[in-house]
């Protein structure tokens, strides 16, 4: 979901809540958590782009929390044993060992899953913000798009009386 200058790459809505999804990919030899270049960067992207889906939802009346959670993935990701690590708030995990941290996002656990209603309501106001933001941003492309075909193509040249003229190519 692509907000101003930021984007969250996966947004879950899921029987235990709703998650947002940051990924990133680590290449090289495999290695510890502590060791992950850039991981205080990784952790607060993943809290900025969850307090961002949080933000959007309670303007658009869905006031729901949101859990950040920051998936590595890649050959240089770390074995994260049990569940994860939790981090500032943020749940780190290794897309390698999924099946060990999927399991909190889904399944039944009373009290925690948001009210169908409002998961629908969340969904709704996720989709709606998505199309407007594309909309917004292909009319922003096709103006750029036609300021360009005005100019492109055309270059200086000196005319009859050494005035600068316009000329298509």
């Amino acid at each position: 979901m692509s907000f101003e200058r930021f984007d969250v790459d996966h947004i879950v809505l899921a029987p235990k809540g709703v998650f947002a999804l940051e990924v990133k990919a680590l290449f090289g030899a495999q290695q510890a958590l502590d060791e992950t270049a850039g991981l205080d960067a990784k952790v607060h992207q993943a809290r900025r782009g969850a307090q961002k889906v949080t933000a959007l939802l309670r303007a658009g009346g869905t006031p729901v929390p949101v859990k950040a959670v920051l998936v590595l993935a890649g050959p240089g990701a770390p074995h994260l044993p049990g569940r994860g690590i939790e981090r500032d708030g943020v749940l780190i995990a290794a897309l390698r060992d999924s099946h060990t941290w999927r399991p909190l996002m889904v399944g039944s656990a009373p009290g925690q899953a948001p009210a169908l209603g409002t998961a629908t309501a969340a969904a709704r106001h996720l989709l709606t913000f998505c199309e407007r933001r594309d909309q917004h941003q292909r009319s922003a492309w096709a103006h750029r798009g036609h300021r360009r075909a005005n100019t492109a193509g055309t270059a200086g040249t000196a005319g009859k009386a050494g005035r600068l003229t316009r000329e298509r190519r």
